[in-house]
């Protein structure tokens, strides 16, 4: 199954894909207008988090919502709980929560 993130990859020839860019960085949740790179750099500021990317994904009530794909610095899974009560700390609206 594939999701259209908005990302824009090229593909290399060995089959590794590298990511260019987005072709869409705004979220459209019922309309309040949400930007991946804002939510992806609160999560970046978590100490456990090496890398994110925060995508939109379909949503029957709201139209769009952010989805955050992430990797820790240690591979441990970090739980959504934990990632919530760290974005609580920062100046983050809680519709733009992941």
């Amino acid at each position: 199954m594939f999701y259209r993130s908005g990302d824009v990859v090229r593909r290399l020839p060995p089959g590794h894909l590298v990511v260019e860019g987005r072709a869409k960085d705004m979220i459209n949740r019922a309309g309040e207008k949400i930007s991946a790179e804002d939510v992806e750099n609160h999560l970046l500021a978590h100490p456990r988090i090496r890398d994110a990317a925060v995508v939109a994904m379909p949503d029957r009530e709201f139209g769009e919502r952010p989805c955050a794909f992430i990797i820790t610095n240690d591979g441990a899974p970090l739980d959504l709980p934990a990632i919530v009560a760290f974005l609580s700390t920062r100046q983050i609206a809680k519709f733009m929560y992941p």
